[in-house]
């Protein structure tokens, strides 16, 4: 695909279609794609923000397929809905790349790649240390979650919970969201 983009003397056209910049974690990677494409001049970069919205997010992303993207970068909103910009990608015949956020087994064999963290395993490394950095004492804790539903969200508490579990010495005094702010 890349050779053949360039045999064409034309630009590659990466679609980035991220779930919100107002998240400071995603803020660093527009930096970092806004960085990539200003170093390439073979590339150019399409981004759009989501607003956390995945009925926005969906609809920025049938435009970035309209505009002839070569290839696109998810960041999903919602994991739940990303079938349809699977599936819109495929159909287009665009390569996929889902980024930070898993998507459910069924789609994960549809995508091209995923670049992101096994989010039960980060919480379960969350966890440890903070539970270390209690010892001897303990303590309480609590936890603050990202977006509700979200699958991140989801594991990286579940894996916090497995380790808080084995101190008979730290309380979970309370759970809440932040939605990733």
């Amino acid at each position: 695909w890349g050779t053949t983009v360039q045999a064409k003397d034309k630009k590659i056209v990466i679609g980035a279609a991220a779930s919100t910049f107002a998240d400071k974690w995603l803020s660093f990677l527009h930096d970092g794609i806004t960085k990539f494409g200003d170093e390439h001049d073979d590339v150019k970069i399409m981004m759009t923000d989501g607003r956390d919205d995945p009925g926005i997010q969906l609809g920025q992303v049938e435009t970035l397929l309209t505009q002839g993207v070569d290839a696109m970068m998810i960041v999903p909103v919602d994991i739940s809905t990303i079938g349809p910009m699977i599936n819109s990608s495929k159909e287009a015949g665009v390569p996929i790349v889902v980024v930070n956020r898993l998507p459910e087994p069924e789609f994960v064999e549809q995508i091209d790649v995923y670049c992101g963290s096994e989010s039960i395993q980060a919480g379960i490394m969350q966890a440890e240390w903070v539970a270390e950095a209690l010892q001897p004492d303990g303590g309480k804790i609590a936890i603050i979650t990202g977006m509700p539903g979200h699958e991140a969200a989801m594991m990286r508490t579940e894996g916090n919970k497995q380790i808080f579990a084995k101190y008979e010495n730290i309380e979970i005094v309370a759970e809440t969201t932040a939605r990733w702010q």
